[in-house]
């Protein structure tokens, strides 16, 4: 990521630019990562919300909370698994455990 005033080359976690201090979370949040746009540009025309949207500074928004690249591939969606499902396989192993003792039971007399 490159700061949008500067240019600096940024590392992923940066809060601020260190060159010239922009600040890139919202507040004192800093889960809440803020989008700059470059000069001259706002996030508006490529932000995935664009039609949604009805934020005041939309549909000229250059520093926005919310902005996500509509370009970018989108990520999958995590995969829950309920504990229930996690314990179905266990079903007929233990099916097969209790069929494979019985059946060494009956070898033996």
């Amino acid at each position: 990521m490159r700061c949008p005033r500067c240019g600096t080359l940024l590392a992923q976690n940066e809060q601020s630019c260190p060159e010239c201090g922009l600040g890139f979370i919202a507040g004192d949040r800093p889960g809440i990562r803020i989008a700059v746009a470059p000069k001259g540009e706002f996030l508006c025309e490529r932000c995935a919300y664009r039609e949604d949207c009805n934020l005041p500074d939309c549909p000229k928004a250059q520093r926005c909370s919310l902005y996500r690249d509509a370009q970018a591939p989108k990520e999958a969606p995590p995969i829950y698994q309920s504990p229930l499902s996690r314990r179905l396989w266990s079903v007929p192993l233990l099916l097969l455990l209790l069929l494979l003792i019985s059946w060494l039971l009956a070898l033996r007399h």
